[in-house]
């Protein structure tokens, strides 16, 4: 099935091929389908963002230039570093799955380093909330001695 569906030739896989093999592998590897979705979507804004801005469309033909323009186009679209980073990494998956099926001798992504996401500071509870946990706990809605453990747990 997959080896009918890239046909390699003397120039490389051709993107839009090596695309639908991927996300069939996917399949056949055990992703699930929602993670298949998500490749599926991601590499096909990345195809389409090709086409537009003159990317090529052979697997081998791609730099570290074509990457960043990418990711330029993803940024600029005012997504969450989130979304980039996820973008990022599907696509990074893609070309390193293109690498070890021999579609392309060296990853476009090589030395280019993951995009940042958003550091989230958990704000630790305040003296007020742990009396307010443990309160619960002695009113019989945290199950006594019990909830002081769990309380007791969850703030170390």
């Amino acid at each position: 099935m997959l080896a009918e569906m890239v046909h390699y030739t003397d120039d490389g896989m051709r993107l839009d091929e090596a695309i639908a093999a991927y996300l069939a592998a996917c399949d056949v590897e055990g992703e699930s389908p929602r993670t298949v979705d998500a490749y599926a979507e991601t590499l096909g804004m990345f195809h389409a963002i090709g086409l537009q801005r003159g990317l090529p469309q052979r697997v081998t033909e791609f730099r570290p230039a074509h990457v960043y323009a990418f990711l330029k186009v993803i940024a600029d679209s005012g997504v969450s570093l989130g979304t980039r980073h996820r973008r990022f990494r599907e696509t990074r998956a893609f070309f390193s799955w293109c690498t070890r099926m021999g579609g392309c001798a060296r990853s476009p992504f090589t030395g280019i380093p993951n995009v940042k996401v958003e550091q989230k500071v958990i704000q630790p509870l305040r003296e007020e909330d742990i009396e307010a946990l443990l309160a619960l706990c002695d009113s019989g809605g945290g199950r006594g001695a019990d909830g002081h453990l769990r309380v007791a747990a969850t703030i170390r």
